[in-house]
């Protein structure tokens, strides 16, 4: 019966995680923020700092929950992980959305290759969502893919406007 108990306060968890996200994405609407709309440099420059960062800690998250572990049961702790786990994929997939239209307002200036490697990072990532599963290699990618976004943004960064 202790399990269903777990079960319900994560329903209850990923249903509050959703109405956050609605909540969120409504206020920036109603403050004139659309993320699928042309953004000025300075704006999707800070947002890609500010997601880059948010990538890493996921990437580590990730690393951290041992998410590869098939052995994970239906005990309490191991469904409170395989959750959070879900969370992140999700989380993920989601950034690297915005990460991939926050790139196209920047297009021309940054590399072609990195927005198209973005796009199918992303995708790859929705799909992890929806499976919930990821590998080793998933999130060593999406490390490797970290550092190519914050090599790309310092060469920005320091090239004369």
């Amino acid at each position: 019966m202790r399990i269903n108990a777990v079960l319900d306060s994560l329903s209850l968890a990923a249903t509050l995680r959703v109405a956050a996200r609605c909540a969120r994405s409504a206020r920036a609407r109603k403050a004139g923020i659309d993320p699928s709309s042309q953004e000025s440099s300075v704006v999707a420059t800070a947002r890609l700092l500010k997601l880059r960062d948010s990538l890493s800690d996921a990437a580590r998250l990730l690393r951290m929950y041992r998410l590869f572990d098939d052995e994970m049961g239906l005990d309490g702790a191991d469904a409170i992980r395989r959750f959070e786990v879900l969370m992140l994929l999700r989380e993920v997939a989601d950034v690297l959305r915005v990460v991939h239209q926050s790139l196209l307002s920047l297009f021309p200036a940054v590399d072609a290759d990195l927005v198209e490697t973005t796009r199918l990072l992303g995708h790859r990532w929705s799909e992890n969502a929806e499976t919930g599963a990821a590998d080793l290699a998933d999130t060593a990618g999406l490390e490797e893919y970290g550092e190519s976004l914050s090599l790309e943004l310092a060469r920005m960064a320091s090239r004369p406007r």
